[in-house]
């Protein structure tokens, strides 16, 4: 028999021994008290709920959870079959990840789903894509929703703020504004949870990812959102399964990794998965996921992704070949082996310096800028005459190439973080309605959410060395409302660091090795 009690915030347990619950008990993170004889959690939704699923007969299942009033909801006929099928999916099961690719949709489904439960909705996203995606997709297709920019409200001091969330149907905010608004969002009513682009948590020692965890742990309904939850290992799946069912891997990320990976035989800070486990750990992340690919759901023209080479002239070359002199007798010992004490921040500082001088510039230590030439942006003004009258996004990396850039055409806009939010709005809002006919912009600056298929043309001018930074922002131009063709140019010399960085990028490997085997040969 199961006696359960809440006191002071936690859910007091006591049963007769039973292993197969007891491991149930240590998931959830309960904790055996000696005096009391019985099992101590944090009172939450997710506890009230696990405790339920280990005690299916003797424990009811909170309220919240169950489909209500969504059971009798029919998907709108506009919707894709993915995305009604996500809907049903929300009736039956209250916390649920949707790995989908990028511009399949995610963002109407949730609102859809938010719509069908009737409750109200907390939508977690980054900043770009609150008035864009959100309040634009709720605006044209769930006009019965009112959507706030609680963001905005937030960094206004809106006196009328906890009126506003109370009259809200759904209320958008960034993933790092959590945690000053924490005590408000927990007493506020939210029934559902909608993080997008969840991988910003995938990194369990995080704050960010402690304090929205904790937030979800007392919201019943909770959906997570991401085309690329995982970019660099699995590993990094464990925070968005912790938070959503942590009875699948327990809460503690250590205990789970010692038990699932193995450490790398060469790098004592690198783990590899257990093949052995492989197959449990895939088949649990089944049970709470789905990925649908675009090319499965979404019938997209072609993308082209073409090279445009360019080549430095002599002064520029001879800066480069001193300046990769510089960086190798700073990162090797005369033996040719790396120093000690080197890591991946020093690599970085060759791979920023060797990428100034291919654009034809660098900044000394006291930020001052000395031009070495133009060849590169003189081969992209050759590039953008070949493209013709397009509209066309220029990724770079650097602040001192978009100015060049920008001082160099004449109809283009900067949206980086270099220019205030407002403006990088009004950026993005100009370029789509076709009065700028460039923009230069860094990746990160449309990295989620932004929609930009009147453009057919993207240039990277200068690429990160992070393959989901890419990834986003390539399917900015190439997501569901693209009628027409896209090609990507990569800018790139041969033999030089850009082009170790693109290949890298290609197979998605570890930049820093790379650059290390580039400078020693």
């Amino acid at each position: 028999m199961v006696k359960v009690t809440t006191e002071d915030g936690k859910i007091i347990l006591s049963s007769k021994f039973d292993k197969t619950a007891i491991e149930g008990y240590k998931k959830l993170g309960g904790r055996w008290n000696k005096i009391r004889q019985a099992w101590v959690f944090p009172d939450t939704w997710v506890n009230q709920w696990g405790l339920s699923r280990i005690h299916q007969d003797e424990i009811p299942p909170p309220d919240g959870g169950n489909p209500g009033v969504a059971t009798f909801f029919t998907p709108p006929a506009f919707l894709m079959p993915h995305q009604a099928a996500a809907v049903e999916i929300s009736k039956t099961t209250p916390r649920y990840a949707f790995f989908d690719d990028t511009g399949v949709g995610k963002t109407l489904e949730s609102l859809i789903i938010a719509s069908a439960h009737k409750v109200k909705a907390l939508v977690l996203c980054p900043w770009a894509t609150i008035q864009d995606a959100w309040i634009g997709d709720a605006e044209k297709f769930t006009p019965e929703l009112k959507v706030i920019n609680l963001w905005m409200l937030n960094k206004k001091r809106d006196k009328n703020m906890l009126r506003r969330i109370a009259d809200a149907d759904v209320a958008c905010l960034t993933h790092d504004s959590v945690g000053g608004m924490f005590d408000i969002l927990v007493n506020a009513g939210f029934g559902m949870l909608i993080i997008d682009e969840s991988s910003k948590l995938k990194n369990p020692k995080a704050t960010r990812t402690k304090i929205i965890t904790l937030l979800a742990s007392v919201i019943p309904r909770v959906y997570i959102l991401s085309g690329s939850p995982a970019p660099n290992d699995f590993s990094e799946y464990f925070p968005q399964v912790a938070l959503l069912d942590p009875l699948l891997w327990g809460v503690s990320f250590y205990k789970w990794r010692t038990e699932n990976f193995v450490q790398s035989q060469y790098e004592i800070h690198k783990y590899r998965i257990n093949k052995s486990k492989e197959p449990g750990l895939l088949a649990d992340l089944r049970s709470i996921s789905r990925a649908v690919q675009k090319k499965d759901v979404l019938t997209l023209p072609e993308r082209a992704e073409q090279i445009w080479r360019f080549t430095l002239d002599k002064a520029e070359m001879k800066a480069y070949a001193e300046m990769k002199e510089e960086c190798k007798a700073s990162l090797f010992d005369d033996g040719g082996n790396v120093k000690g004490g080197i890591t991946a921040a020093n690599v970085g500082v060759a791979i920023i310096k060797l990428r100034q001088v291919i654009s034809g510039f660098l900044l000394d230590d006291t930020k001052s800028c000395h031009s070495l030439g133009t060849s590169k942006l003189t081969s992209l003004l050759e590039l953008l005459e070949l493209i013709g009258p397009h509209q066309t996004i220029i990724c770079t990396q650097f602040q001192m190439e978009a100015v060049f850039i920008n001082d160099s055409l004449p109809s283009s806009c900067i949206c980086n973080g270099t220019i205030t939010d407002s403006k990088k709005v009004q950026s993005i809002e100009d370029f789509k309605s076709g009065k700028i006919q460039y923009m230069i912009a860094h990746p990160r600056s449309l990295g989620h959410g932004v929609t930009l298929v009147n453009s057919t043309y993207s240039v990277y001018y200068s690429s990160s060395y992070s393959w989901e930074e890419r990834k986003q922002s390539m399917d900015r131009n190439f997501r569901k409302g693209q009628e027409n063709s896209v090609t990507v140019y990569d800018m790139l010399t041969d033999k030089l660091i850009d082009t170790v960085i693109f290949k890298c990028l290609q197979r998605k490997e570890d930049a820093a090795s790379a650059v290390l085997g580039y400078l020693r040969s």
